[in-house]
């Protein structure tokens, strides 16, 4: 994450005839650019997230210049990253003018984060219904509505085998919190139309009008593990000739 220092090194190819450096000119893409004779090997501080372009200029003995760039070569990951629909979307979507228009986009670029080392990732999310919801959650991050449930809905579409939202097991410590989660699952025989979860928390939430059938269980939520706190579970629907539990489906976890 932001600052990142990052080491670059420059590989001149080709006949030994031309390939004589004498002079390195580089452009790091955040407005730093360094020159001189013996900055083959150089380092670079990126201060904000976002993807940086960097271009190497070289010139040999004989006065003969090259120039390469790598466009987006170098990815600094920020700790909140943006969901908004009105923005020009320019990843890692450090930033609310930078925001993507889909959930999940941005949860994997938060995922991403993640890996690398960021830690508290945020996933900050607008008001707004986001159409054709179907989220993973499968790392310890957070994804959070801006402002609450009634504000901010995730709309699986009533898509058959189309769940909302699925918190995975490697989700240890991940959070849900404060959507509308709805018309998941499409009375598909599946578990959990609106959301599984099997680690990390959902709370705040609104799961409702999610439908699945016959002996697939928990049309609104199943749960093996994690935890489901404050949040309002209604008119989810199991249909079918098994007992599944039309709101919620437990085998695990808590619900407080």
């Amino acid at each position: 994450g932001a600052p990142l220092t990052v080491a670059l090194t420059s590989t001149v190819t080709g006949d030994p005839s031309v390939t004589n450096i004498v002079w390195y000119g580089w452009d790091f893409g955040n407005g730093v650019t360094t020159n001189g004779t013996t900055l083959r090997a150089v380092t670079n501080v990126y201060g904000s997230a976002g993807m940086y372009d960097v271009t190497l200029t070289v010139s040999n003995d004989l006065g003969q210049t090259a120039a390469q760039t790598r466009s987006g070569y170098v990815t600094v990951y920020g700790a909140v990253v943006y969901v908004s629909k009105g923005a020009t979307p320019a990843y890692p979507y450090p930033a609310w003018s930078q925001a993507a228009p889909d959930v999940q986009t941005v949860i994997n670029a938060a995922q991403a984060a993640y890996d690398a080392g960021v830690t508290n990732v945020l996933v900050a999310v607008t008001n707004g219904v986001y159409s054709n919801a179907s989220i993973s959650i499968i790392r310890a991050i957070t994804v959070r509505s801006e402002n609450g449930a009634s504000n901010t809905v995730l709309d699986a579409g009533y898509v058959p085998g189309r769940r909302v939202a699925e918190l995975t097991a490697t989700a240890t410590h991940a959070v849900l919190d404060g959507f509308t989660l709805q018309r998941g699952g499409g009375n598909a025989e599946m578990m959990g139309g609106g959301i599984l979860l099997l680690a990390g928390t959902v709370q705040n939430c609104v799961i409702q009008s999610n439908d699945v059938m016959r002996e697939p269980k928990g049309a609104g939520i199943c749960t093996s593990g994690g935890t489901v706190s404050n949040c309002t579970i209604r008119a989810n629907k199991h249909s079918g000739y098994y007992f599944g539990g039309g709101g919620i489906y437990r085998t695990g976890g808590l619900v407080t």
